[in-house]
């Protein structure tokens, strides 16, 4: 009788943990206007048509226009149930009393009477490259766009976007006299949600419009997301692995007709993670050191000393270079803990190895070749999220990142060491 209790009270543990290892959670989401510095905005062409549609009506006369599209999303092909869908919208741009005009058909009625009319200085396409600001000065609209529901019915959508002249926006300049009628939009939306977590309140916020990958960010419900402008700005993609308190989780199902998103729990075992946050471990590093030309790696240096220091610089950077003395001093001040791991990313040695031996910068060296300004850069790069010069990383003795941050970080790096 024992025997059997215990078998039973087994597989109920192994149940329990089973049911717990594989949660979900479940989370509405709803659209908001982007109106903090969470996100970037994403900024879309409107394509200018040749010819004017028959379906639109009451166009101001204006001393010469042209008119625009803009596709929000794109139709199934071959879907005779979403072919009729309104899935673009329209818009106006033209001249009148050295004024320029943009009149968007922000109901998708395919009637320009019933729409605000934005208008605007004739040098306005010209300056808003430079100063963004003046995006601020444009209304932000509510463009009613159609879709189908999973039943096949037939629902409005909102997005909330901004819609202005943009001369030389994105696409090389063909035609000047074309040019002047090009609009540009700024989509200025996000997707929300909230939910608990063992007991703890969650809002999580996606960019479904991000340039490259979907950007998500998760924060505790009455903490500010991060900002862009911040040093560490570092959202989550939709194929990352994050974590929630100390449990990990991917975006496991995502979609905004029937706004609703699912996180998967995952196995902490199972959690690979090329950290690059603070809170995360790195995974291993290799390199060459310049000064002995022997392979060596991040393991290796930490088997002796507490922490590890890991700056990327180049011999072409100004704050790089100021901080030398810095991480000199830091060197000899505690040298019983700390090994520094300077990765030059340059695009020769010789200048490296000069500085090096100039400045008698005693510590590890590598050298990574390759443009620090170019649009491609090296895997160990692109795996740090290293953008700016100088980035310095501090790692305790597990390789776990303790600290990140830049040319202005010395003195709290410094606090972390004295501790």
């Amino acid at each position: 009788m024992r025997l059997l209790t215990s078998i039973i009270l087994c597989l109920l543990i192994y149940s329990c943990k089973k049911v717990e290892s594989n949660a979900s959670i479940n989370i509405a989401i709803e659209k908001r206007v982007l109106s903090n510095d969470a996100f970037r905005t994403t900024l879309k062409s409107l394509v200018l048509l040749d010819s004017i549609p028959d379906e639109l009506s009451n166009i101001p006369k204006l001393d010469s226009f042209a008119i625009l599209k803009l596709n929000l999303y794109k139709l199934p092909q071959f879907d005779t149930k979403t072919s009729n869908l309104k899935n673009a919208v329209f818009a106006v741009s033209g001249y009148k009393n050295n004024k320029q005009i943009v009149i968007v058909d922000e109901n998708n009625n395919y009637d320009f009477e019933d729409d605000r009319i934005v208008s605007t200085s004739l040098d306005f396409k010209h300056k808003i490259e430079k100063d963004i600001n003046l995006r601020d000065s444009i209304p932000l609209l509510n463009v009613r766009i159609e879709k189908n529901d999973e039943n096949g019915h037939t629902y409005n959508e909102i997005y909330y976007l901004k819609v202005f002249p943009h001369y030389g926006y994105y696409y090389p300049i063909r035609d000047s006299i074309r040019e002047n009628y090009k609009l540009t939009t700024q989509i200025s939306e996000y997707w929300y949600g909230e939910f608990n977590f063992k007991n703890i309140d969650y809002k999580i916020g996606i960019n479904k419009f991000g340039l490259f990958n979907i950007p998500l960010l998760i924060t505790k419900k009455h903490d500010s997301f991060p900002s862009i402008f911040d040093i560490n700005y570092f959202p989550y993609t939709t194929r990352d692995t994050f974590p929630i308190g100390n449990d990990y989780f991917f975006l496991k199902h995502y979609n905004s007709d029937i706004k609703e998103l699912t996180l998967k729990k995952i196995s902490n075992d199972s959690v690979y993670i090329n950290g690059y946050r603070m809170g995360h471990y790195l995974s291993s590093i290799t390199f060459t050191d310049v000064n002995t030309n022997e392979l060596t790696s991040i393991d290796d240096i930490l088997v002796e000393k507490k922490y590890a220091l890991l700056d990327f610089w180049g011999t072409w950077c100004g704050p790089c270079k100021e901080i030398t003395p810095d991480l000199i001093a830091l060197n000899k001040k505690y040298k019983n803990k700390l090994n520094i791991v300077s990765f030059a990313y340059d695009k020769k040695v010789a200048p490296v190895k000069s500085y090096i031996n100039e400045h008698h910068m005693d510590w590890h060296h590598a050298f990574i070749e390759g443009n620090a300004k170019g649009g491609k850069h090296p895997k160990l790069i692109n795996n740090l999220r290293v953008k700016t010069y100088p980035t310095l990383i501090l790692i305790d003795s597990k390789k776990k990142i303790v600290f990140r941050g830049h040319s202005q970080s010395i003195r709290a790096i410094d606090s972390i060491l004295a501790k």
